[in-house]
């Protein structure tokens, strides 16, 4: 009996129902979406859209200052007629109506949001290069920095000085001012700002300036003088594409702006070696795409001290020999066929019998090499012109009298007075230029270009053939 109740109890045991546990809720599957059905050419007109896009970006990468461009371009609603006849009589007259379109698309986007235009200064303030304030208001004034809010501030050359307590103020306040030069380092311009305004520093990176002026447009009046602020930017993408840019910076008296210098042949010495600078740059961005990326940022700050250092002793050079010349041999010097660069070196290795007095202008004579005669004024030593005289032509000035040989005590006060005049240019010239400290030499191969930016020296240039000129 015992055994067969152990059974059956061992029976209801596996036939009593288990106690409920408890069961997470069914989810339900999500209903699937009613797709319309895809147009047959749908995919056509999507690859038509993708290829706009692409010709759209290649159109936009040939702009020049594409590259600076700080935000992305707004998009452009373009309107395209659909010709339904299929003769495509007029589609090439739509496409060019359509590129017309995005043309001016792209120049407007680009004046709007490039960092880096020419001849204006990005305002960190305003996160644009295309404000009022991003220009100079009038011809003396020239960029001296940014404000606290990263607003580009302009003054003129002459109260900067004066405010910077420059010696050079002298010079440009005399009653007979010249032009002066002065570099600026890149601290002096940027350091005032607040840091949430210099975020952007590697759109527009000023590495540092050089300041010139006065110059007198069409021998203008003192209403016709202006000054010039001449930048080196680095820029730099996320990328990491490095570059360097020249950037010149004025206006006109008669209203255009200084940029516009460039591509002109107006007399004015410094544009032939800002061109030349514009080349060496060219040829260092060139180098900056070899280089690792992680060496670009430095490698550009150090060509850029260098290239301006550079400058700043072509400009002085440049104007130590305006400075020893007067306005006519100034003249002279722009004529290719006078050898008027070849005075200095001329003068280096003169002999006194080379030297002779003209007793009809009054005025020294100097004889160079291959017929190179150049005329000194005894009032001052001033180099007034130069000119080409052969044998005959020297006979014939000698033989009726016209020139007179200097004996040795005369031709060496003639030489010193020459050489005075010449170093006193050279002492004046040097005192109007601070050149910008260099960190460290250029860690990169600069090309021939530190020639290019300093002028040629007298003993480079080519003689001319001789002439039968006189004085």
């Amino acid at each position: 009996m015992i055994g067969a109740s152990k059974s059956y109890a061992l029976a209801m045991t596996e036939r009593s129902p288990s106690p409920p546990t408890p069961s997470s809720p069914r989810r339900r599957k999500p209903k699937k979406k009613r797709q319309e059905p895809e147009h047959p050419q749908q995919g056509e007109l999507e690859e038509v859209l993708a290829r706009l896009g692409e010709i759209g970006r290649k159109v936009f990468l040939s702009k020049p200052h594409a590259r600076d461009v700080v935000r992305s371009l707004p998009e452009l609603d373009l309107s395209l007629p659909i010709d339904f006849s299929g003769h495509n009589k007029s589609i090439k007259a739509r496409a060019k109506t359509a590129l017309s379109s995005l043309d001016q698309h792209l120049d407007d986007a680009i004046l709007a949001h490039a960092a880096f235009r020419p001849g204006a200064v990005y305002s960190f303030f305003e996160d644009r290069a295309d404000t009022e304030a991003c220009r100079p208001h009038g011809p003396r004034e020239i960029f001296c920095g940014y404000s606290e809010t990263g607003i580009p501030q302009w003054q003129p050359l002459l109260a900067w000085a004066l405010d910077q307590g420059r010696p050079e103020f002298e010079i440009l306040s005399s009653e007979r001012p010249r032009s002066v030069i002065l570099a600026v380092d890149r601290e002096d311009l940027v350091s005032n700002r607040m840091p949430i305004f210099a975020k952007r520093d590697r759109v527009y990176d000023i590495r540092g300036q050089i300041l010139i002026g006065y110059f007198r447009q069409n021998g203008a009046d003192n209403e016709g003088k202006f000054a010039v602020t001449i930048q080196i930017i680095r820029s730099s993408t996320r990328s990491k594409v490095v570059r360097l840019g020249l950037n010149t910076i004025g206006i006109l008296p008669d209203g255009r702006g200084a940029e516009t210098l460039l591509g002109s042949d107006e007399p004015y010495g410094f544009i032939e070696l800002l061109r030349r600078a514009d080349w060496s740059l060219a040829a260092i961005n060139q180098e900056l795409k070899r280089l690792d990326p992680g060496l670009r940022l430095k490698a550009a700050a150090e060509a850029a001290t260098q290239l301006l250092a550079d400058m700043a002793s072509g400009l002085k050079r440049h104007d130590r020999r305006e400075q020893w010349r007067t306005d006519h041999a100034r003249g002279r010097a722009e004529q290719q066929d006078r050898p008027t660069g070849m005075a200095q070196a001329d003068l280096v290795s003169v002999r006194f019998d080379r030297l002779y007095e003209d007793l009809k202008e009054k005025t020294w004579i100097v004889l160079g090499a291959k017929g190179r005669t150049h005329v000194f004024s005894p009032e001052d030593g001033r180099h007034i012109t130069s000119l080409q005289v052969g044998k005959k032509g020297l006979e014939t000035r000698k033989v009726r009298g016209r020139w007179k040989a200097l004996d040795k005590p005369a031709a060496t006060a003639a030489l010193e007075s020459i050489r005075a005049a010449y170093a006193a240019a050279s002492a004046t010239s040097s005192a109007a230029v601070e050149p910008t400290p260099s960190s460290s030499p250029v860690s990169m191969p600069m090309p021939d270009a530190a020639s290019p930016v300093s002028p040629v020296s007298p003993a480079g240039e080519k003689p001319a053939e001789p002439s039968e000129e006189s004085p």
